[in-house]
């Protein structure tokens, strides 16, 4: 396993959204050897331009990159880069009385340092420091600051242990609080993958050649997710799950407050290499539950948000390891 990817991996896990969450899982379990770059792209557009009163179109680009620049015997360093642009065309006003800008971004960059221990045990630390506003880096008031260690440690052919430290200023829960954790890996074949942690679980299970399914959980987001293998690699899949965002105005009133922007996804796509080493996902399907308020804190009953009508959209993921 990568030590350097599933240090990042908590990080995304704890501070962000479950479909990144999921989408890096496999870093967990990534074969030992040389650290690799990671690259994810991911654009998602609903298309239509109106946006009146609560029709509101959405639209999103990320990048993810963690690129290895150093390595030596027993170390290896590495710079991780993350920037997200999400943009809601409404007219509605927050529960605070301020208007919904129509550009967030979410910008950070952090560098890991990874050290291999005795055996396929590793230490690794990362920093990273960036600004989630719809201004960003404007002023220190929409900074953001992630830090992790944790530690592997291989017990068997099967079975791994990952103790972690977390620490952010802009999660949905426990904000401004360390966090300790763990995660259990469990891979006893091909087709059976469980990762069973604090806070977190993920299970994928294979019952034949074609035909798999898997679930994800984080405290208030979870994915749920069956594929159907067409051909080759080429695999078929409906998913369902939330989505979970947060930001900071710049011109907000309270310093604490973040707009939170919550929605739920139905999705089917294609999932299928294109070339060595990089792979595609083509979805589409409908967002709806979709809601938003600031305040300084997450919560579920939250009695005075913003609610967006319910919008199909379609959306391309490329990854690679390089």
């Amino acid at each position: 396993m990568n030590p350097s990817a599933a240090l990042i991996v908590v990080a995304i896990l704890l501070t962000s959204s479950v479909s990144l969450g999921q989408d890096f899982i496999g870093e967990f379990l990534a074969p030992p050897g040389p650290a690799k770059t990671t690259v994810r792209l991911i654009a998602t557009d609903s298309f239509e331009n109106h946006s009146a009163g609560t029709d509101t179109p959405v639209s999103e680009q990320r990048v993810l990159v963690y690129v290895p620049f150093y390595e030596k015997e027993n170390e290896v360093y590495g710079v991780n880069l993350k920037w997200d642009h999400l943009r809601l065309a409404t007219d509605q006003k927050l529960n605070t009385g301020g208007n919904v800008p129509q550009n967030f971004y979410d910008a950070m960059l952090g560098g890991t340092y990874k050290r291999i221990l005795d055996g396929n045990d590793a230490i690794a630390v990362n920093l990273s420091f960036g600004s989630a506003s719809d201004d960003p880096f404007a002023s220190g008031g929409s900074s953001t600051l992630s830090s992790t260690v944790n530690l592997t440690h291989t017990t068997s052919e099967t079975t791994r242990w990952i103790y972690f430290l977390n620490y952010s200023n802009n999660r949905t829960f426990a904000n401004n609080i360390p966090i300790p954790g763990f995660a259990y890996i469990y891979t006893p074949s091909k087709e059976f993958i469980g990762v069973f942690g604090l806070p977190f679980v993920f299970v994928r299970k294979a019952f034949t050649e074609e035909i798999s399914a898997s679930v994800f959980w984080l405290i208030y987001n979870f994915k749920t997710e069956v594929s159907y293998r067409i051909k080759g690699p080429i695999q078929a899949y409906a998913s369902f799950g939330n989505s979970m965002q947060s930001f900071f105005r710049e011109d907000r009133l309270r310093d604490d407050d973040r707009i939170f922007y919550n929605e739920l996804k139905t999705l089917v796509g294609i999932k299928s290499p294109i070339a060595q080493s990089v792979f595609a996902d083509l979805y589409l399907g409908r967002i709806t539950n979709r809601n938003m308020y600031e305040s300084e804190e997450f919560k579920l009953n939250q009695k005075d948000k913003i609610s967006f009508e319910s919008r199909y959209m379609m959306g391309l993921t490329l990854s690679g390891r390089f």
